[in-house]
Order: C-alpha cells, then sequence, then structure tokens
C-alpha cells in the first residue's frame, strides 16, 4: 500500500479535506529524537548539563519541533516507532488529553487521548490523526504570546492597555526577586511558575514594542540567537577552549569587538556593570572584573589580614565615646567589601551564600518563636542565656 493510498484511506476515515484544512504530513520518526543527532561525546567533560551535574543521562529533544500545533496534522509510517517513544514526543507541545484517531485501510481504529496513546498497537500502513489545538489552548508553545497579544489588542485588559516600558520596570524587579527566591528554596516547580511570571514580563514588552513600532518578539529572538551563536565560537564555530576560563576570555574579547564594529569607545574594566545589582553583588562583580584586570594580590592570605584590619577599624569606630555614625558606616562598607572579595577568592557567590544565610537564620527563629509561644515565653524578658538556649534548641532541630 504505498503513502498516498494510506492518508488518502486516513482523509476517507476521517472525512476530512486536507487541503481546506492545510493538513500537515509527516513521518512520525521525525518526532523522535537521537542522540546520535548530537556532537560525540568523547570524554565526561563533553557530556550535556545533566551528565556533568550528574542527574542522569542526556534526553535530548526534536528542535525546533516539526508540526505547528494549531495546525491539523497526520503521522505515517507508525509501525517504525514505538507508541511510548511518539506518546512522549508529542507531549513536548500537546497537552495529555488532546485527542488522537489511528486509522487504518479499514477506518478508524481507535480514538482516544495522548495520555493514553502509549497502551496502543500500530498496525502497518496506519496513521495517526492529530487535531489542531485552538491558539489559547496552545499552552505548551506559542499560546501565552497568543494571550498577551489578546491582553493588550482592542478590547483586552483595562490595566495591562494603561502600561508602559517604563511603569513595568517595578514588575520586572519584583518577578526577578520571586525567581530568586523560588531558586533558594529549592522548588522546582516553583521556579517553573516564577520564571513564567518574569516570562510574562518579556511578553509584555515585547507586544508594546511592537504596537508601538519599535520591536518585536522577533527582535528580542533574533538578538539573542545571533548573540549567543557569535559569543560561543568554541560550539558553533571552530575556536578550541580548554576550560570555562578561557571561554569568559573569549566572552570580553569579543563583547568588546561587538562594540568595536558599531562605533562604540572601548568601555573601562568596570563599565556597564549594572549600578541596579544588589549591593553584594555588585562587590563582588566589581571585584572581580578588576581582578580580571590584572588588579588583585597574588596570595589570598592578603584578603584575610585585610579582613582583621577591616574588623579592627570597624569596632575602634564604634567604640569611642562619641561614634561618629557616617565613619562607623564607611568602615561596615569596607568590612562587607573584603568579604566580597574573600567570597570571590573562595569561589563562593556572595549574593547566594547570604540568601541561604538568611534563609536558614528564618527558619530557625521561626522554630524559637514557636518554643517560646509554646512555653508562654517572651522574648522581650528572657535573659541572654535563655534565648542563647533557646537559639541551640531551634540549631538542633534544623
Amino acid at each position: 500500500m504505498s503513502i498516498f493510498a494510506t492518508v488518502e484511506a486516513a482523509c476517507v476515515a476521517l472525512d476530512f479535506a486536507p487541503f481546506a484544512n492545510g493538513l500537515q504530513l509527516l513521518d512520525a520518526a521525525a518526532l523522535i529524537p537521537h542522540r546520535a543527532d548530537w556532537p560525540p561525546v568523547s570524554q565526561p567533560s563533553d557530556g550535556a548539563w545533566s551528565e556533568i551535574q550528574g542527574v542522569g543521562p542526556y534526553q535530548p529533544i526534536v528542535q525546533p519541533f516539526p508540526l505547528l500545533p494549531t495546525r491539523p496534522a497526520l503521522l505515517c509510517a507508525l509501525e517504525t516507532v514505538a507508541p511510548d517513544a511518539l506518546a512522549a514526543a508529542l507531549r513536548v507541545r500537546y497537552p495529555g488529553d488532546h485527542e488522537l484517531a489511528l486509522t487504518s485501510a479499514t477506518g478508524v481504529t481507535w480514538r482516544g487521548p495522548l495520555a493514553a496513546l502509549a497502551e496502543q498497537r500500530f498496525p502497518a500502513h496506519a496513521c495517526l490523526y492529530v487535531a489542531p489545538l485552538a491558539p489559547l489552548a496552545d499552552l505548551l508553545g506559542d499560546g501565552p504570546v497568543t494571550v498577551i497579544t489578546r491582553l493588550l489588542g482592542p478590547q483586552g485588559c483595562p490595566w495591562d492597555r494603561e502600561q508602559t516600558h517604563r511603569s513595568l520596570r517595578k514588575d520586572l524587579l519584583g518577578e526577578t526577586h520571586e525567581v530568586l527566591e523560588a531558586i533558594d528554596a529549592g522548588e522546582p516547580e516553583a521556579l517553573a511558575e516564577e520564571l513564567g511570571d518574569l516570562l510574562l514580563q518579556v511578553l509584555l514588552h515585547a507586544e508594546i514594542g511592537r504596537q508601538a513600532g519599535e520591536f518585536t518578539l522577533g527582535d528580542i529572538h533574533y538578538h539573542l540567537a545571533t548573540k549567543l551563536i557569535r559569543r560561543h565560537p568554541h560550539v558553533f564555530g571552530d575556536t578550541e577552549v580548554d576550560g570555562s576560563a578561557t571561554v569568559l576570555r573569549n566572552w570580553d574579547a569579543i563583547k568588546q569587538a561587538e562594540r568595536a564594529a558599531k562605533g562604540q569607545t572601548q568601555r573601562g574594566t568596570l563599565d556597564g556593570l549594572p549600578v541596579s545589582l544588589p549591593a553584594l553583588s555588585l562587590a563582588q562583580e566589581t571585584l572581580k572584573k578588576a581582578a580580571k584586570a590584572g588588579f588583585d594580590a597574588d596570595s589570598i592570605n592578603w584578603d584575610w589580614a585585610k579582613l582583621h584590619e577591616e574588623l579592627a577599624e570597624l569596632a575602634e569606630a564604634a567604640a569611642t565615646d562619641t561614634p561618629d555614625q557616617r565613619h562607623i558606616e564607611e568602615e561596615l562598607g569596607d568590612l562587607l567589601l573584603i568579604l566580597a572579595k574573600l567570597a570571590r577568592r573562595l569561589h563562593v557567590d556572595a549574593e547566594s551564600a547570604l540568601r541561604e544565610a538568611i534563609g536558614k537564620y528564618r527558619r530557625r527563629f521561626a522554630i524559637v518563636e514557636r518554643l517560646a509561644h509554646e512555653r508562654q515565653l517572651d522574648l522581650h524578658t528572657l535573659t541572654e542565656a535563655d534565648k542563647i538556649a533557646l537559639w541551640r534548641e531551634a540549631k538542633s532541630a534544623f
């Protein structure tokens, strides 16, 4: 039975007019990813993120996804693929309850949801019909863009249509902090949700830019993709690197070349750092850039000595009979700066370390409050020894 006869039989069984509905025809095997399609791995350091991080074997996906989910599709040559593999591939863009239909020369042999596809058997000359998703139902693909376009379109949301790039600044910052909180909490589901909220901000700016004639989401994609390709010649070109340190040096050199190509003056080492960064992150990034430019002590011993020196100067400034608050603030700033420098030396992200410490403190303090409430204790009137005892009890509990 020829492929043309198979497709014709499927269309007859489904009572479907292929040309009128923009039917997509695809060999089912085109949806199945293969590790062999990726560059060979000769040593462990060449592995994917999941392998290097010890999560597990790399699971490839087909990119780009070969179907447009908002158009009907007919998958042929089903006998060449495993039902569970095809089901997993379709789940990349279709929901589990999406209705499918199996056809053969005798007509429709099965109708059911995608979630049940793995249990089916594919006879020879069978086809799988995948109904189109409504644009707003394409939640795993372009659906969010469609939603945002509707919100900012005619008769859309009043609040959304009042926003501007500038008015959304605080929302962008707030969503970024919520993403960081989800990361610190180690909750993947919460992280996925918060990243969606952050993506919402990008999509809002993109649609505002499109309607204003400034830029489109396609422009954002273009700038991102071309920049990543240009700055990773060791992946997309023939440049060889011997580790991440070389990657970072190349990255900086490429950035400077990009500026020169645009006719922009070469930046100083510390230019371009966003001053809106949290102070601790800004401190560490500033010191890291200065060190990359060669301005750093030869040994970490200098930093340890400087830490003790700054701590002594702070204690001295605070111990006077008439303390100068401005002087104390200056000395505390110097102390925090050297701590950020030590964090860089010790390969620790200072901002993340402090966030984790704050989270740990909050969890332990919650236990202290609970214990005090259970024992009818007032933290304001407890002795220092009693407070220390409560804290130690909280530490032993967590």
